[in-house]
């Protein structure tokens, strides 16, 4: 198994945004990316609700939701962020399920990389 620090050590510095939701849709991770996206301490998006981080994004909300309970991966290029303070920013996002030992989704893990295509238009 991967330890946190080694976690923290791959995703810390990535431009994405890493953001990991545990099954009652909680953030239990999140990079500094995802804090700065956020404009916030990444300890003060920790145990927050998706619902709260996209709430004007309700089909990322969907699809996170679908990530925990299908353990298909969803991926999307090009959406138009709604939720303050990220809204109409442009990005590419994966969301994928981490899985436990015996195959079960434990977690969903959701990238978001800001779309440089869309911030020149």
């Amino acid at each position: 198994m991967i330890s946190k620090a080694l976690i923290s050590a791959l995703t810390d510095h990535l431009p994405q945004a890493v953001i990991v939701f545990d099954q009652k849709e909680e953030v239990v991770y999140c990079n500094d990316s995802a804090a700065q996206f956020w404009q916030r301490d990444s300890q003060r998006l920790l145990g927050k609700q998706s619902s709260g981080l996209f709430h004007a994004d309700v089909m990322i909300q969907e699809k996170i939701r679908g990530v925990l309970n299908s353990g298909n991966v969803f991926r999307m290029g090009g959406y138009v962020l709604k939720t303050p303070p990220l809204q109409e920013r442009g990005a590419e996002i994966v969301i994928a399920p981490v899985r436990n030992k015996t195959g079960k989704v434990k977690q969903a893990v959701i990238t978001l990389l800001e779309s440089t295509t869309l911030q020149e238009t």
